[in-house]
Parts: structure tokens; C-alpha cells; sequence
């Protein structure tokens, strides 16, 4: 209950920064808006890093621990308990956490709507003084549809490699001493047999509408940016969350960005679980290619953003050197 109560809250906090034109237009909105987002990214990232086969001493021991202690796991509101406690079952729940959340963001949308009664009626007189009338417009804007969908793509683009790293959790196998593997996060599952192969099949269904259907949309919308924006008006307003951010010459970059945040949780998870050595090397190559992208396009339409988004890659790489390091010590030991 209490996890719940503070995600509501959260999610609620959300809702009052965010959804609202000035999120995506106002370079200082932007940039708090930007910097908080790119922390949560940073966050998800380290805790995909943290699923590698790689022992670690302190203080990088103490660092994991807080990392899975702060970031956000679709298994932290506990509700499969509410149901049972079948692996199956406890996968689709952990799958259906992000609808729920979802659909529990859009009732704090209206809840907070219809709490909030406009400043005159619908056939009345508009407030006289300029103040009075920014102060309406500025409601409006933070109560329609389309504040409701941008703030909604926000999250689910800010929070989609949690999403992703939920949906690939099901591949995630080990080899026990008898040579038998087992599910790295379901207990005593093992692995591609028939109980397994169901919650692969679930895995799989969700893989395509959450983490490959996100992707796509995003992709989509992208490709028809410059023929959509001379046509509708308001095609720019109605997907801020996507292209709000980005320098207009690169606006097509969020599909970039998505891409880099799928594979960091693909390859930990789908890649086999004792073969460390080639999921550093990879994940190396990715985020090399992702800061040579980014320093070279420069996406972020606060420039500040830019160097807070390079730093953070930056740590991220020397990040996995450790680990390449401590993978050849322990090689040669």
C-alpha cells in the first residue's frame, strides 16, 4: 500500500510538471524536465549493467545495492501476491504493471481535471484582464487530451528500458553445476520446458506491443514528421513528447535514443548469461556508438543537456571498463 501511495504520488507530481505546453517549449522547462529524465535513464542503465555475470568488491558491491534499491522495478507494488504466487502468472502481472500504472496515470488526469473547475463557463464572459486569461489557457492546456497523451508518452518513453528489461526478463537463464539452466529470475523454473516455454510465449507477445511496438510507433511518427507538419498544424503539438526536445534538424533522434535504451537491456538479458565477456564488449560498442551520435549531432535543444547526456554515457563506459577489467582478473586468477 505504501509503494502504491508513493507512485500515485509520483505519478501526480508528474502530471503537474509535465502536462502542459511550456514542458516542451520553455528552454528552462525543458532542461529540469530533460536533466530528470536523463537521471532516471542513467539509473535504468546501471541497473541493466548490474545483471552481467561480474563479481564485484567494494564499494561497487555497495553501489548495486543501491541502485536495485532506488531504481524502479515493475515488481516493487507486489501484486501478483494478490493473485498467486504461479511463475506464469507472476510474469503477466509484472507484464501488465506498466498498463496499470498507465491507466492509473489517466485517472489522476481526470481525478485532477474535474477537481479543478475552469474560470468561467464554457458560454461566459472570458476574465477581463490579461492575467486572469493566461492563467485560464494555461489550465486548459495542462487539462486537455493532448497534455493527457504527451505527458503519458513522456513516461513511457522516460521509463522504457525498465519496460524493455521487464519484458526480456523471461530469457534470462543460468547454468547450475549439473548443467541444467535455470531462470535467472524466476525460481526453480527451468529453463525451455513447458512452464517455461508458456511464460517465453507470454514474454514474447508483450515483447512485440510494449518494446518493438513502442519502437515502431515511434519510428512511424518520425518518418512522417516533415510531410505531417506543412499539412496538420498541430501534428507538432499533438507529439511534443517526441520531437519537444530535439533540435528541429535532428527530430527524428527519440528513435535513436530508444534504440540504444532496447539494446542496453536486451543484451544483458537475451545474450547467454555465462558469456559476460561478449555482453561488455557489445554494450561497449553501443554506447560508443550512441556518445560519438550524440557529441556529433548534438540533439538536446538545451545545449546543457548535451553535456549532462555525454557525461553520463561517460560514466556508463568506464563503468564496463571495470568490469572488463574485473572479468580478465578473475580469468587470470
Amino acid at each position: 500500500v505504501a509503494a502504491l501511495l508513493l507512485v500515485c504520488i509520483a505519478l501526480y507530481a508528474t502530471h503537474r510538471l509535465c502536462n502542459h505546453a511550456a514542458a516542451t517549449e520553455r528552454l528552462s522547462r525543458i532542461g529540469c524536465v530533460g536533466a530528470l529524465g536523463l537521471l532516471c535513464e542513467f539509473v535504468q542503465a546501471v541497473s541493466c549493467l548490474f545483471l552481467l555475470k561480474v563479481e564485484f568488491g567494494s564499494p561497487f558491491s555497495d553501489m548495486m545495492l543501491f541502485i536495485k534499491t532506488v531504481v524502479f522495478n515493475f515488481e516493487l507494488l507486489h501484486l501478483s501476491c494478490l493473485v498467486s504466487e504461479d511463475p506464469l502468472v507472476e510474469l503477466l502481472i509484472k507484464l501488465l504493471t506498466p498498463a496499470f500504472l498507465l491507466a492509473l496515470f489517466v485517472g489522476i488526469f481526470y481525478a485532477d481535471r474535474y477537481a479543478r473547475p475552469r474560470k468561467h463557463a464554457r458560454g461566459g464572459s472570458e476574465p477581463r484582464d490579461s492575467s486572469s486569461a493566461a492563467l485560464v489557457r494555461r489550465a486548459e492546456q495542462r487539462h486537455s487530451l493532448t497534455g493527457l497523451f504527451n505527458t503519458s508518452g513522456l513516461i513511457v518513453l522516460t521509463f522504457y528500458t525498465s519496460i524493455a528489461l521487464a519484458t526480456f526478463t523471461a530469457f534470462n537463464c543460468f547454468e547450475a553445476d549439473d548443467g541444467v539452466y535455470f531462470s535467472a529470475s524466476y525460481e526453480g523454473v527451468e529453463c525451455w520446458r513447458e512452464e517455461h516455454g508458456r511464460m517465453v510465449g507470454v514474454a514474447a507477445a508483450f515483447i512485440g506491443l510494449y518494446t518493438i511496438g513502442t519502437l515502431v510507433f515511434c519510428v512511424v511518427v518520425s518518418l512522417q514528421y516533415k510531410r505531417k507538419l506543412l499539412r496538420d498544424p498541430r501534428f507538432a503539438q499533438r507529439f511534443r513528447f517526441l520531437f519537444g526536445r530535439w533540435r528541429a534538424q535532428v527530430y527524428y533522434y527519440q528513435s535513436l535514443r530508444l534504440l540504444r535504451n532496447l539494446l542496453l537491456a536486451a543484451i544483458p538479458t537475451l545474450l547467454p548469461y555465462d558469456e559476460p565477456q561478449v555482453q561488455v564488449t557489445l554494450l561497449v560498442f553501443v554506447l560508443s556508438a550512441s556518445l560519438v551520435a550524440q557529441l556529433r549531432l548534438r540533439p538536446w535543444r538545451v545545449d546543457a543537456l548535451n553535456l549532462l547526456d555525454g557525461g553520463l554515457t561517460v560514466a556508463l563506459l568506464l563503468l564496463l571498463i571495470i568490469m572488463g577489467t574485473s572479468l580478465c582478473t578473475s580469468a587470470d586468477g
